[in-house]
């Protein structure tokens, strides 16, 4: 034991304190909360010296071990009407070690760590502060609403004991222990009534104890979930409350600053979660806005007025991990919330501030993203994720204020520049679009799909296969034509595709890609015709198929694929051939056409957009062209003689009526 905690010490007191410290080292107890009170009102001259340390003795013969009521026990004090003495004493004494652990007189025996005090306090007082967290409620005449104060007060000394280096070894591997500063943590954060001020300066010693190794040490994840009742979506929204706080109420004052950007390193490790909650812990934070949070985070971070090193590593940390979340899951949501909160702003003035994150930075432009997040191959996430309506909605919003940034001459000679303005280009060309698709009141078209019908209309004038709910006819007499055609065969098989794998777009979505993909298509349409008569004269007899491929950061690029060779998911294996075979119905009215698109998640995926002509000349002149021996040998010269012959046909084809 080490020699301060002997209660010899009680003789270096005052004589009047030392007259109630003898008394309650006897488990006095209004002696010792006589002595508490000394300590806590600091207004003894003998409270700036050493000596009062000489009062550490008195708390420690009140946290003795043998104090401590069995389960047994605690039956027998649940039954009475107050609470026991050294019970009380128990509380009082924690109290008064708190408040000693944090004068400057305690700190030289934090950084002894030859020193034993410490280790032979952390002894006593750790066994209490967890009989009190286990049994708070449960003994008489202690209240709920102190509970708050008191776990604050025991995981405050537990956090000043832990800086002592033979206690921090055993911090993580003490039972309990993050569970008691995550219920902490959580409570304070999850009440309304606690203003932000006194969260902020709260929460910055419970963090370390929350966050820190919870992605290296599984057990810490179970504590701390525990300290949320088990709740994880608990847990998420006092993680998100506590990014807001933090990212809101900037200082000015240096030491504030820094302890502000630490916490928001220290909470960072709530990132990391382990594997068999990750997809759960993801699913919440998304839902309760992570996204805005971390781009204010970075926001906050890249504005400091004193920059040091280390925030550098917290915003890579938070980057890497935005990125990861804008590919997390399927759709377009995260990505228009992370334009909403500034994300374009952070793109300019973030590597201006530092410049080792341009690549970082880059990657939301048009850089590969697969050594951070494996498995994905999309180039550029903001320029291909202008495919949504909303997505470019938000960008046309952010692009206001941004452009206003991009005028700095130093980004303008950036190596993010060209980048950046070929991503401008593309969302005021999707803007046009999007606009034309207003203004046309978001067609939907149908067409009828008895392949010896040419009826193109509004969605009204058809009425869909009761099976399936995937065909259309315009008619009674149609649908059973189409029957006997071949549907009757094929229902089943889309009903249970489209049971089984059902549509992630949403029907706003939908429309604006089938609208999209039209519009590019007629601009296209010179382009596609060729590379259609190249594969007509070479390979007459093969399925094709016509990819518009939205995954290339520049806009759209098409190409012709062989049916067999697409890689197709689920559904589009069993959508496809069907549409091949109705196709081959069609005499040159239905044409397949694919989106390969990306859909969020980082991956691409593809949309089957039939095109559907009212009639099928433009088809059956392109295979009499295809027929047609070729006027040149010179491979040059043919190719300008197809374009001229093609442009003809394609001069008519426009005026004639044709839904995607």
């Amino acid at each position: 034991m080490h020699e301060l905690l002997n209660i010899r010490q009680i003789s270096k007191l005052p004589l009047p304190i030392r007259v109630n410290a003898i008394a309650a080292a006897k488990q006095s107890l209004n002696d010792l909360w006589t002595v508490a009170d000394v300590v806590r009102a600091q207004t003894a001259d003998f409270c700036s010296k050493p000596t009062v340390l000489s009062t550490l003795p008195v708390f420690y013969a009140n946290l003795d071990l043998q104090f401590i009521p069995t389960p047994q026990m605690m039956e027998s004090v649940m039954s009475n009407a107050s609470s026991p003495s050294h019970i009380d004493a128990a509380l009082v004494s924690l109290m008064g070690v708190s408040q000693l652990a944090g004068l400057s007189a305690f700190q030289p025996f934090l950084e002894n760590k030859h020193s034993s005090l410490c280790p032979d306090l952390w002894e006593r007082v750790w066994p209490w502060i967890q009989f009190f967290d286990t049994y708070w409620d449960c003994i008489p005449g202690f209240s709920k609403s102190e509970r708050r104060a008191v776990r604050l007060t025991h995981c405050s000394l537990v956090s000043t004991l832990q800086e002592h280096p033979r206690i921090a070894e055993i911090a993580d591997t003490t039972p309990g222990l993050h569970s008691i500063f995550s219920r902490a943590w959580v409570t304070l954060l999850l009440d309304s009534k606690v203003d932000e001020d006194t969260k902020i300066a709260t929460t910055s010693y419970l963090i370390p104890n929350v966050a820190m190794n919870m992605h290296v040490l599984p057990h810490i994840f179970d504590e701390v979930l525990d300290g949320a009742d088990g709740n994880l979506e608990r847990l998420a929204l006092a993680f998100i409350e506590q990014l807001s706080i933090l990212t809101t109420n900037k200082s000015n004052d240096v030491h504030l600053e820094s302890t502000q950007m630490f916490s928001l390193g220290n909470v960072s490790g709530l990132l990391t979660v382990p594997a068999k909650a990750e997809q759960q812990w993801t699913s919440f934070l998304l839902k309760h806005g992570i996204v805005t949070r971390v781009v204010r985070a970075l926001d906050c971070i890249f504005t400091v007025k004193h920059w040091q090193r280390v925030y550098k590593d917290i915003a890579g940390e938070l980057m890497q991990y935005l990125l990861k979340l804008l590919l997390a899951s399927r759709g377009y949501r995260w990505i228009a919330e992370s334009l909403q909160a500034g994300l374009l702003r952070g793109i300019i003035s973030w590597p201006l501030r530092e410049a080792s994150f341009t690549n970082f930075v880059l990657m939301f432009l048009g850089a590969d993203i697969s050594h951070i997040v494996p498995g994905k191959t999309a180039k550029g996430i903001l320029p291909l994720a202008l495919t949504s309506p909303s997505v470019i909605i938000e960008m046309r919003n952010a692009l206001k204020d941004a452009q206003v940034l991009a005028k700095d001459p130093r980004f303008e000679v950036s190596d993010l520049f060209d980048s950046w303005q070929q991503m401008v280009d593309l969302a005021k060309t999707r803007g046009a679009v999007l606009d034309k698709w207003e203004a046309a009141g978001k067609p939907s078209s149908l067409a009828c799909d008895n392949m010896s019908c040419a009826k193109i209309g509004g969605k009204n004038e058809f009425k869909q296969c009761s099976g399936c709910q995937c065909v259309h006819y315009c008619s009674g007499d149609c649908q059973t034509v189409d029957w006997n055609d071949g549907h009757r065969q094929d229902c089943d098989q889309l009903r249970m595709a489209c049971a089984r794998y059902p549509e992630s777009l949403t029907t706003r979505e939908r429309s604006f890609l089938r609208f999209l993909m039209h519009h590019d298509y007629l601009q296209l349409l010179p382009i596609v015709s060729c590379q259609e008569l190249q594969i007509l004269r070479q390979r007459p007899n093969e399925d094709q198929v016509t990819i518009f491929n939205y995954t290339d950061r520049s806009g759209v690029i098409t190409h012709l694929d062989a049916a067999h060779e697409i890689d197709a998911d689920p559904r589009l294996a069993i959508e496809l051939p069907i549409q091949l075979r109705r196709a081959a119905r069609s005499g040159g009215r239905m044409r397949v056409h694919l989106m390969d698109f990306l859909h969020g998640g980082g991956e691409a995926t593809y949309r089957l957009f039939p095109l559907r002509v009212a009639d099928a000349e433009f088809h059956a002149a392109l295979k009499s062209m295809a027929k047609t021996r070729p006027l040149s040998s010179d491979v040059y010269e043919q190719a300008m003689h197809d374009e001229i012959c093609i442009r003809s046909l394609v001069a008519k084809a426009v005026r004639s009526t044709a839904i995607h």
